[in-house]
Order: C-alpha cells, then structure tokens, then sequence
C-alpha cells in the first residue's frame, strides 16, 4: 500500500513525424511525453486521466511530498500530488520549455 509507481519515457527522436528532423522545437509531438503515476495509499485519482500541462521537473518534488520527506531549499518544481486528487485538483496553465539551435 505505499509503494509509488512511475512510468514515463523520452519523446524520441522525431524523425520525420510531422515535418521535423531531430527534436528542434516546441510542438506537442515534439514536447508531450507519457507519465503515469500509481500510489494506492495517497492518490485517490484511480486511473483518471488529465490533459493539464506538467513537467518532468515536477517528479522529484512529487516523490518527496508522497514520502513525506521535506524538499530541499533552492529545488525547482512542484509536487503534483494537489493536482491528481480529483476533490484539490488544480492545473498550471504553461509548462516552460525551451529550444536550443546550435549553429
């Protein structure tokens, strides 16, 4: 009963979908990427589905608060434990991203 689940994977490679070569931007094929997250003691989501944006960068503070451990200072993201109880839910509405060209 306390033992959280995590699937995600990379985006890829993009070779050809839609037009592009390499991950060279912002588009959804470009930038959306599975998660999945199971905690049967904490998280009374059941296999809901949510299309708000979040970030990877939000994974080790949403580890830390289902552990109950304190995240430390200076540490970037945000835990999603709010946003997957379906009574608190609450969504952002950007994610930042950011695309690098090397010339």
């Amino acid at each position: 009963r306390s033992t959280l689940v995590i699937a995600t994977s990379d985006h890829g490679f993009a070779l050809g979908e839609g037009g592009s070569w390499g991950k060279n931007g912002l588009l959804e094929l470009q930038t959306r990427v599975p998660l999945i997250l199971r905690h049967p003691g904490a998280l009374r989501s059941h296999g809901a589905r949510s299309a708000a944006p979040v970030e990877l960068l939000d994974l080790v503070p949403t580890i830390l608060d289902l552990a109950a451990h304190e995240r430390p200072v200076g540490w970037e993201g945000t835990s999603l434990r709010r946003r997957l109880d379906p009574v608190e839910a609450t969504s952002r509405i950007a994610v930042l991203g950011d695309v690098a060209t090397i010339c």
